[in-house]
């Protein structure tokens, strides 16, 4: 049996836990948006949960997944007729630079660790 990647493996408890939050959202998970695999995407009646979750204290990495987040946003929108709601989770307690990288977009992005998301 091959060992599992800690990243992927965060990402699939990010996921559980998630499942058990939006109960209400039939086949949410890893999902292709844009040619591009997005971490979780959660649909429910109300709204959609999209969320970008790392193992990684980087500026940098928290960047890309913001930014993924962020690009995301209007296109997912238009699909399902919905408010979405961002999610950047992080392993630890996110760092200062994460979050002032969160600051700089215009949406607004709940940035938290996976024990608060809990």
């Amino acid at each position: 049996m091959a060992k599992q990647q800690p990243g992927k493996e965060f990402e699939r408890k990010v996921l559980r836990i998630a499942r058990i939050k939006f109960p209400d959202a039939k086949d949410g998970g890893s999902n292709m948006v844009s040619g591009l695999e997005r971490d979780g995407i959660f649909v429910t009646k109300d709204v959609v949960h999209y969320m970008e979750c790392t193992i990684s204290k980087t500026k940098s990495k928290a960047f890309q997944d913001i930014r993924k987040l962020d690009g995301t946003l209007g296109k997912l929108v238009s699909m399902h007729r919905r408010p979405v709601i961002l999610w950047f989770i992080t392993k630890e307690e996110p760092t200062a630079e994460q979050k002032a990288v969160a600051q700089k977009f215009s949406n607004p992005i709940r940035i938290l660790s996976l024990n608060n998301f809990i």
